[in-house]
């Protein structure tokens, strides 16, 4: 069993399906964009064996404020949030991408427990890249990375 702490500073174990992963190869900058507190931990958790830097926004607006700051290798998009949710903040990334010199577009990957067909229309209407369904477990999570990461690691410098 593999074992972090919560946000009370105990230790909790992760579920059965989340395993300690090995490093993928390809290091890249994440931005997680969730706003349950248990899901950041164990994707932070599982993101950081994989190799990967990970920061964590809790809603579309702390996304944004994060990304005109920095660049990211790859964005992991929860889609019901508080404040903002995924498909807002991800419209908003796109035209954010679209009046800056940014050299290449940051795949985003929608994140979410709605698996009906309209919602998977919805995430590539928006400009979201792929999916992954929750839960996922850490091979739908490393077959996420090695597929959107790029090969030579970080995105570069902050613009």
């Amino acid at each position: 069993m593999t074992h972090v702490q919560n946000s009370k500073g105990r230790e909790t174990t992760l579920p059965p399906r989340i395993k300690k992963p090995h490093p993928i190869g390809p290091k890249g900058t994440i931005l997680l964009v969730e706003d349950n507190l248990i899901n950041q931990r164990v994707a932070r958790y599982v993101l950081k064996m994989l190799g990967c830097e990970v920061h964590i926004a809790a809603n579309g607006i702390e996304a944004l404020e994060m990304f005109s700051n920095r660049s990211y290798d790859l964005i992991l998009m929860d889609c019901h949030m508080p404040v903002m949710d995924g498909y807002e903040a991800t419209r908003q990334i796109r035209q954010m991408e679209s009046t800056t010199a940014r050299r290449r577009e940051v795949p985003i990957i929608a994140v979410t427990a709605d698996v009906l067909a309209s919602s998977y229309e919805l995430c590539f209407e928006v400009g979201m890249n792929d999916f992954l369904p929750k839960p996922y477990d850490t091979s739908d999570l490393t077959r996420i990375l090695r597929q959107w990461l790029p090969p030579n690691g970080s995105a570069g410098p902050s613009p």
